[in-house]
């Protein structure tokens, strides 16, 4: 691992939380009847082998993770234990947490969080720009009469998703737990890789071709958002069969998270992918720090690959669903649009901010 302060406080953050499911592991073999895992929902992986010997894998991954972490944290001058422990346990640790939960549940957290969030930006967007109060009052005020019209079910599906979180916060908490020390671990060894010999070539080629790839990773999710809008229309694709309209707002929200999703991908090819706009408050005109796109668009590509194999075990390629939602093909070229633009901001600078957002960039020498 390199010795930047960046690396070193991931390799830290790693080691901690590999401690902390270790500690979680050492409960579930003492205790079976805590483990989340018993059910089989969590993961693939524990239904097809015993319990006991699913939790001591994933111990044995915590525990591999934890002693190399630690040392490389403790004794920085040996952090060459983190270069072949991080792809062995990134690997495990994605194998073994491979399903549909971590995708299922970031998929309700953003539908939940995004209209409040979009009413809020388009509002700041109305303030600081005038040339879009009309477009987006007009948004803003069909919204609001979707919200009137659903009012009901809105609220209800709102009640009911925030109870649910609450009566299965253990559940919730060990997903994200899991899910946080995979995903550290990948990040050490996508680091391992990217630093290598055949990293820098991977890089390089990914940079240039960094335009095609985050275009191809912006399709990923459109099948599902186009076909979720259907259902506004007289001809619904895929609508459930009762009709029932908290179902279709459900279906309207997750759409729109869906949305964001494309836009935020295209966002890594264009100029406000490295410098805020000028009409955001207090950040308008200032560089876009990389980890601030790389990071959320990591942990989607890793949620979105882990949801793969879970995904083609549900829905077959001959199954509609298989390419309404290509999770199979969406998460690996979200991570390589993510892995170009990380490589892109390395070795360049924005240097300019235009009206709208537009810049200028140079080259790093």
């Amino acid at each position: 691992m390199s010795t930047s302060p960046l690396a070193r406080r991931l390799v830290g953050a790693t080691a901690v939380v590999s401690l902390i499911l270790l500690a979680h592991t050492i409960v579930w073999l003492l205790r079976p009847g805590l483990n989340p895992y018993s059910d089989g929902q969590l993961s693939l992986l524990s239904r097809a082998m015993p319990l006991s010997t699913f939790t001591i894998l994933v111990a044995a991954l915590a525990l591999a993770g934890t002693v190399s972490a630690m040392i490389a944290t403790l004794a920085p001058h040996r952090d060459g234990a983190v270069r072949p422990a991080a792809p062995v346990v990134a690997v495990g640790l994605a194998t073994a947490t491979a399903g549909l939960s971590g995708l299922s549940l970031a998929g309700y957290l953003v539908a939940m969080a995004l209209p409040f969030v979009a009413v809020v930006v388009a509002i700041v967007a109305m303030i600081r720009l005038p040339r879009t109060r009309i477009p987006l009052g007009l948004v803003l005020t069909a919204a609001a009469a979707t919200f009137v019209a659903f009012r009901d079910s809105l609220t209800a599906g709102f009640a009911s998703a925030a109870g649910a979180m609450v009566d299965n916060g253990v559940m919730l908490w060990i997903v994200a737990m899991t899910l946080t020390a995979t995903g550290l671990w990948i990040a050490c060894a996508a680091h391992v890789v990217r630093t290598s010999s055949f990293g820098r070539v991977a890089t390089a080629w990914l940079v240039r071709f960094r335009v095609p790839i985050t275009v191809l990773a912006a399709v990923g999710p459109l099948p599902y958002a186009l076909i979720r809008i259907s259902w506004l229309t007289p001809w619904p694709i895929g609508a459930h069969p009762s009709g029932e309209a908290s179902i279709t707002a459900w279906g309207m929200l997750l759409s729109l998270g869906a949305w964001m999703g494309v836009v935020l991908t295209i966002g890594l090819i264009r100029p406000w992918g490295e410098r805020f706009p000028r009409w955001l408050p207090w950040i308008g005109g200032r560089a876009v720090p990389p980890l601030v796109a790389i990071v959320p668009g990591g942990i989607v590509a890793g949620l979105v690959c882990l949801a793969a194999a879970g995904w083609i075990a549900l829905a077959g390629p001959l199954q509609a669903y298989f390419w309404i939602l290509p999770v199979w093909f969406w998460g690996p070229m979200l991570a390589l649009a993510v892995w170009a633009y990380a490589g892109h901001r390395a070795t360049t600078t924005p240097t300019e901010s235009h009206e709208g957002g537009a810049t200028t960039a140079t080259m790093v020498q």
